[in-house]
């Protein structure tokens, strides 16, 4: 997939080569209408394009991370003109500084507990201060397995902001519930497997590794083997 910094190019680069191709064309009078409609439509194509390009913004490499792991995260903060002084700023302490059409910076993390870590880019454009916003979650693991109580959800799942996602989860043993638990402030509010409801019991508030969590056991109990389950 083209990164911003590719599209941005492309863009610019097809502008340029629009506004040329119209010269050329009004230079020589010869050529068929048809060409000038052709570079009609693709001026307005061009236009499209940077308007979906804001003049300012600030990318992140990922936006959620493991708490209590060190995670490395590359920022980069961008604009389409040049900028006297470019600023990058985490929960309101500058980390970078420079200027220019793009600022890049690698931050190292090691949260200590779950919590939204913003950033923030601060430009200075021919005098005028703009301003673009990311976070970055810092959230607790999901575990998942079979069984049926907390100990048994052995199977590290991702790290993200929600329990959503597909999940294979391997039943060990013929008569095993599956059981997930997921960090206190997340929630399984829906889960189907092929399609069909997937019922769990009402979550219970537990402790794993002094960290709240929530353990969702399923209703019945399944055969040994894989299960796939979608999880909303």
């Amino acid at each position: 997939m083209p990164t911003f910094r590719e599209d941005l190019h492309l863009c610019h680069k097809v502008a340029v080569l629009e506004t040329d191709d119209i010269s050329d064309k009004a230079i020589n009078s010869n050529k068929i209408d048809s060409e000038a409609i052709h570079l009609s439509h693709l001026g307005k194509d061009v236009m499209q394009l940077m308007s979906t390009i804001k003049s300012t913004d600030i990318f992140v490499s990922k936006d959620t991370i493991e708490v209590g792991k060190t995670s490395s995260v590359v920022i980069v903060a961008s604009c389409l003109e040049r900028a006297e002084s470019i600023r990058i700023e985490r929960g309101g302490i500058v980390i970078a500084l420079g200027s220019g059409t793009e600022l890049e910076f690698v931050d190292t993390l090691t949260p200590v507990a779950a919590n939204m870590i913003e950033y923030t880019a601060i430009f200075v454009i021919n005098g005028v201060t703009k301003k673009a916003y990311v976070t970055v979650n810092a959230v607790y693991p999901i575990y998942y397995g079979s069984g049926d109580d907390y100990t048994d959800a052995d199977t590290k799942g991702p790290i993200q902001a929600s329990p959503a996602g597909e999940y294979e989860v391997t039943v060990q043993n013929t008569g095993d519930h599956v059981v997930f638990c997921v960090p206190s402030s997340m929630e399984i509010s829906k889960a189907t497997m092929n399609g069909i409801l997937f019922p769990f019991n009402a979550p219970i508030d537990i402790q794993r590794e002094y960290i709240p969590y929530k353990l969702y056991v399923s209703e019945y109990a399944y055969e040994a083997g894989k299960i796939n389950l979608v999880i909303s």
